[in-house]
């Protein structure tokens, strides 16, 4: 039931998570403190003056909308470009039994 192979393995792991948590054991349970700096919230050395607005509306919305439509737009384009445009009347469809035998088309009217 319990494969003995495997026992180094599993020993061998309980002894990388203890060694990974000995660090944290160590400053949690010991009496090493780390060293703790804070800031002042109106401290004026880090201090950066308010804006209200840095990137306009106009701008989000055109990378926002345009970017993603204009990106499917090129792909698309990429794409299509070895399919021959399709006529008014007919469109160009493959069969699916053709695909196993034969590679014509057959034309389907709408």
């Amino acid at each position: 039931m319990f494969d003995k192979t495997r026992l180094p393995y599993v020993a061998l792991d309980v002894l990388c998570v203890l060694l990974a948590s000995m660090p944290m054991a160590v400053l949690k349970l010991g009496q090493i403190y780390p060293f703790q700096r804070g800031f002042f919230c109106k401290d004026n050395s880090i201090n950066y003056p308010y804006h209200d607005s840095t990137v306009t509306s106009t701008v989000l919305i055109l990378v926002g909308v345009g970017l993603p439509i204009s990106s499917l737009d090129c792909l698309l384009q990429f794409l299509l470009q070895g399919i021959p445009p399709s006529n008014e009347e007919y469109s160009v469809m493959m069969s699916p039994s053709s695909t196993l035998t034969k590679k014509t088309p057959y034309l389907m009217r709408y």
